[in-house]
């Protein structure tokens, strides 16, 4: 029986406006989260400093973007010592424990895909950016993207031709094209499974009150 990868109840309970004032966001502002993983991703976080400086560049990307950027613990020094000289506001932290929130504040996220982040993803609708971790067993974060991507609720970048300049050109098309991102989010629900750790839950209970 297929119920899909559980996640967390408050992940599917935070609405914006909690995330907004959890972490003292601009509500009108459009919101990035860049995310590498519990463990982080260094050659993420190197790509995710270049594009918000080169967006910075920009007068309309100061007033109108925001970002939440999620390093790990190896990075999380240098990465807020890079923005931190920058006029778009960011947040940066080591690893959210609660990131329901930065999920809720957030517009796009730009991060990689394994299976629990392309669950809570798609739980939520949220639009991305997948940057697929290359040397993954199996290849499997690069599948997980490619799906997503097929069905219309992902853009996928490959790591290994990756430039700043590549990036920064997709969030500004995304930015602007807000219609897009309307249906990237409708197309990521349309794969979700919010419901799959109350079906597991229920699963595991018949099949413990068979054994008795």
């Amino acid at each position: 029986q297929l119920i899909g990868n559980p996640i967390r109840f408050q992940i599917l309970a935070t609405g914006r406006q909690k995330g907004i004032k959890k972490f003292n966001l601009d509500k009108d502002k459009f919101t990035l989260l860049f995310l590498g993983g519990s463990q982080g991703a260094h050659n993420l976080n190197k790509i995710g400093v270049e594009v918000i400086q080169l967006l910075n560049r920009q007068k309309k990307m100061r007033d109108e973007i925001q970002v939440i950027f999620v390093t790990g613990e190896n990075d999380l020094n240098w990465v807020e010592n890079s923005l931190a000289p920058l006029k778009i506001e960011s947040l940066v932290s080591s690893y959210l424990q609660e990131i329901q929130y930065a999920y809720a504040a957030s517009h796009l996220a730009i991060c990689r895909s394994g299976a629990t982040t392309i669950a809570e993803l798609t739980a939520l609708g949220l639009p991305a950016i997948l940057i697929p971790y290359p040397y993954a067993t199996g290849r499997h974060q690069y599948e997980n993207a490619r799906v997503l991507q097929a069905k219309g609720a992902a853009h996928l970048l490959v790591e290994n031709n990756l430039s700043g300049d590549r990036l920064k050109k997709l969030i500004l098309d995304l930015i602007e094209d807000k219609n897009l991102l309307k249906k990237m989010s409708r197309r990521s629900k349309e794969l979700g499974r919010p419901q799959a750790t109350r079906e597991l839950v229920e699963l595991i209970c018949d099949l413990a009150n068979q054994v008795k």
